[in-house]
């Protein structure tokens, strides 16, 4: 709904305006959006099981689903311009605002048990068992999860941006997912914390 907004608004995809006011000017080179049918040198086999009914593949490239390709160091920078609210060096490439709605809670009712979100961030509130940041990651912290178990976690109160890849689509047998993606956040805190 986000993304339709945007295209209805600005007259430009999410793609669109990314490229050209952040990724053009930070220089991203290993960042984009590419069509799963076309093969292209960046895109390399995704590790998953054969038979899976739960996975998809989409030629949409205009940023309102999946089909973003990055390296782990761009993935990282990303979550560095956020951040920093917005600011690379000494522009502000986007709007400090527009990186406070994003990261905050935006979600309903944020009383009531659940995940918390921003605009396509998870952000940390309270800990709960199904939070997908985990118990020892500072309150205000928020996390992107990728369609391949790709994270990218930012702790403001800790300055720290992590990342991990894993290509990899669904879980092995007696693999728990929600367990692994708390540990991380909380190994991430706990490295953080003795510097």
């Amino acid at each position: 709904m986000l993304t339709t907004i945007i295209k209805k608004t600005t007259g430009q995809s999410v793609a669109d305006i990314v490229k050209e006011q952040v990724f053009e000017p930070i220089g991203f080179q290993s960042t984009e959006w590419i069509p799963m049918s076309k093969p292209h040198s960046k895109i390399t086999d995704t590790i998953r099981d054969a038979d899976n009914p739960f996975w998809t593949e989409t030629d949409v490239v205009d940023g309102s689903g999946m089909n973003m390709y990055v390296s782990a160091k761009e993935l990282a920078l990303w979550g560095y311009l956020h951040l920093k609210e917005g600011k690379w060096g000494e522009k502000q490439l986007i709007p400090r605002e527009i990186i406070q709605m994003a990261t905050s809670i935006q979600t309903p009712n944020p009383e009531l048990p659940i995940q918390t979100n921003g605009f396509l961030w998870f952000v940390k509130d309270t800990n709960q068992p199904f939070n997908q940041i985990g118990d020892k990651v500072p309150k205000g912290s928020y996390q992107l999860l990728g369609y391949t178990n790709v994270a990218l976690l930012v702790t403001p109160e800790e300055n720290v941006v992590a990342v991990r890849m894993f290509n990899r689509y669904g879980s092995s047998e007696g693999f728990d997912y929600l367990s692994n993606i708390r540990a991380f956040g909380d190994i991430v805190s706990e490295c953080s914390i003795k510097f």
